[in-house]
Parts: structure tokens; C-alpha cells; sequence
């Protein structure tokens, strides 16, 4: 596509979507996370949402399906999901909790063992691609998303986003 071509009835240049910090992130999230699923390889059939929701429940578990879905930032029905096709696979299991209608969510043993052998693989992706920064590109990196997740969390809690006006 050319660098000066027009979207239609816009009269903006059809780049302008690469000025989005949001589209950014996400093309970096998604290439990274690609990346690292292709390593996984004869490892796991596993997709990315299964592969981070046992990263979720391995690290922060056990845990309801409400809060799993708050912490892999997704809507109730697909974690719901994404559990249900984990738990048909062996990798997660469901006990009742305190109240008759909760669940709450564990890790199997196999569940374990695999997160084990993929971590290795991610934390060597993960490394190798920090190290491709500079120490104080890497810095200043890991600090921006800090103030972004920040900055992007307040927003959500009823707040403008950073650089508007009140009333616009």
C-alpha cells in the first residue's frame, strides 16, 4: 500500500491507524506472542488463550472464573470457555467453592508438568527479546508500560483519558 494512499470518504491517510498507540502495542503483543507459540511446537498443541490462562491459574491459583477472567482482561462467556476445553484436556480442574454457584479453578498435575516445560521456553523468548534493547531502552521500556497500564487502569475506573478536557 502506498505510504500517501486515502482511505475512502476520509480524506486521512490510511497509515494513520499506525499512530495509534493501542494498534501498536497490539501488533508487538500479538508478534511476540506468535513468535513465542512457535517455539512451543511438538511441545503443545495448546492455543495462546489456553497457554496464558494456565500461566494465570498457575501463577495466581486457585482462583474463580470471575477472576481469571479479570486478570486475562476477557469477558465471562470466553473464559468460560477456554476453561471448559482446558478441563476436557486435563490441564485444569474445577471444585466447588465456599458458595454452591462459585468454582474455582486449579491446576492438574499434568497441567503443572506442561506449564513447566513451555515456561522455560517463554522466559528464553522473553529474554531473548529484552535483551534485543539496550539496559536503559529496557528501562525506560518496562517504565512506560508501566505508566501506560497505569494511566490506561484510571481511565477504566471512570476517568478521561490522559489529554482531555473536562466536557470533551
Amino acid at each position: 500500500m502506498a505510504s500517501n494512499a486515502r482511505t475512502e470518504g476520509s480524506g486521512r491517510n490510511a497509515r494513520d491507524i499506525e499512530n495509534l498507540l493501542s494498534y501498536r502495542l497490539l501488533v508487538v503483543a500479538n508478534l511476540l506472542s506468535r513468535s513465542q507459540l512457535m517455539r512451543f511446537g511438538p511441545m503443545s498443541a495448546i492455543s495462546l488463550a489456553e497457554w496464558r490462562t494456565l500461566a494465570l491459574v498457575t501463577s495466581f491459583g486457585p482462583l474463580s472464573v470471575k477472576s481469571l477472567a479479570r486478570y486475562a482482561n476477557l469477558d465471562l462467556g470466553q473464559t468460560s470457555r477456554l476453561v471448559s476445553r482446558m478441563c476436557d484436556i486435563g490441564l485444569i480442574e474445577k471444585q466447588r467453592g465456599d458458595d454452591a454457584r462459585s468454582v474455582i479453578l486449579s491446576v492438574t498435575a499434568s497441567g503443572r508438568a506442561l506449564h513447566r516445560r513451555l515456561w522455560r521456553v517463554a522466559m528464553r523468548c522473553n529474554n531473548g527479546f529484552l535483551n534485543s534493547l539496550s539496559s536503559s531502552s529496557r528501562r525506560g521500556l518496562l517504565e512506560a508500560l508501566d505508566t501506560l497500564t497505569a494511566a490506561a487502569k484510571a481511565t477504566l475506573k471512570g476517568r478521561r483519558c490522559p489529554g482531555f478536557a473536562r466536557g470533551g
